[in-house]
């Protein structure tokens, strides 16, 4: 009675599929324990037809899109796609960015960039068509990454380098961030945000160090005179030009300055009136910056071409 009950219980287990080494898990396809058919045995490794098992890899993610200059801007989207910028920053608002825009500060509305003398500055700013040029530094005042000395006059907002009304102030771009000598241009783009009387703003170029010598080139009103003048700070004879429009607010200037060696150039544009006065003199050192007095200024924009070798 004995043996025939043992035998019975053998057949029906072997009948059911059962696995005594697999700890009594079923292997012919029923539910397991959790609900999961099992197909190859229920080892902790165990695949499942319900999904995979806990470190199965997911599905492949599709590839980035095209990076070549690898700024994390995609290609398709990039003002710049063959330089590195990831800020993406575009003074002129045309269809290259800074980093590649042959005139940064000025919208080019021809697609190819036209540059005559293929010396890298485009035709619209390029100093001289006869002379090889380069942009030695574009500052549109955007992060102050070039560390210009901030105050309660002179502080950065927006894409704006901003000076404030109040009396003579002057600021000169760290030695560390640039220094430029005879050959160089420097340019700014400045919007008059108040205009009393006796004001002026300009930029300073070969200068020493602190400001305390150098050239002037600036635009000012006073004793009833709209002028454009270069002036150096530690005396001589100034020359200085009318301009024919007088000066209101949210008026556009252009200002540039260079020294050659010899002669100190201001060259100024003020609605379509351009001027330009020189004086013979030497450059005290190669420093550049910006002075105010009396009016209050938005700074767009400064760059610095210099002759190529």
């Amino acid at each position: 009675m004995g043996l025939r009950l043992v035998a019975f219980v053998a057949i029906a287990i072997t009948g059911c599929g059962f696995n005594p080494g697999g700890g009594g898990a079923p292997t012919d396809g029923r539910p397991g324990p959790d609900g999961a058919i099992v197909v190859d045995g229920p080892g902790p490794d165990a695949s499942t037809i319900d999904g995979p098992g806990p470190d199965a890899p997911g599905p492949d993610a599709p590839p980035p899109p095209p990076d070549g200059d690898g700024d994390g801007v995609p290609d398709a989207s990039d003002n710049c796609p063959a330089v590195a910028n990831p800020t993406q920053h575009n003074e002129d608002g045309d269809a290259w960015g800074d980093a590649c825009d042959l005139c940064p500060h000025l919208a080019n509305p021809d697609a190819t960039q036209p540059d005559a003398d293929s010396d890298g500055v485009g035709d619209i700013c390029d100093p001289s068509a006869s002379v090889n040029h380069s942009i030695a530094m574009f500052e549109g005042f955007g992060d102050n990454s070039r560390a210009w000395p901030t105050s309660p006059r002179w502080s950065i907002n927006g894409d704006n380098l901003v000076l404030g009304a109040g009396g003579p102030t002057t600021i000169m771009l760290p030695a560390a961030a640039g220094t430029f000598g005879p050959g160089a241009f420097v340019e700014i783009g400045v919007e008059l945000t108040t205009v009393p009387t006796n004001g002026q703003v300009g930029v300073v170029f070969a200068a020493t160090t602190n400001g305390s010598d150098g050239h002037t080139c600036g635009a000012r009103h006073g004793g009833g005179r709209d002028e454009l003048f270069i002036r150096r700070t530690m005396g001589g004879a100034e020359n200085a030009g009318l301009w024919t429009a007088g000066f209101a607010v949210a008026d556009f200037i252009e200002l540039q300055g260079d020294y050659d060696g010899t002669t100190a150039t201001c060259l100024g544009e003020h609605r379509a009136q351009t001027l330009t006065r020189t004086r013979t003199d030497i450059a005290p050192g190669t420093s550049i910056g910006l002075r105010g007095d009396a009016w209050s200024a938005r700074f767009r924009y400064l760059i610095v071409y210099t002759v190529d070798p």
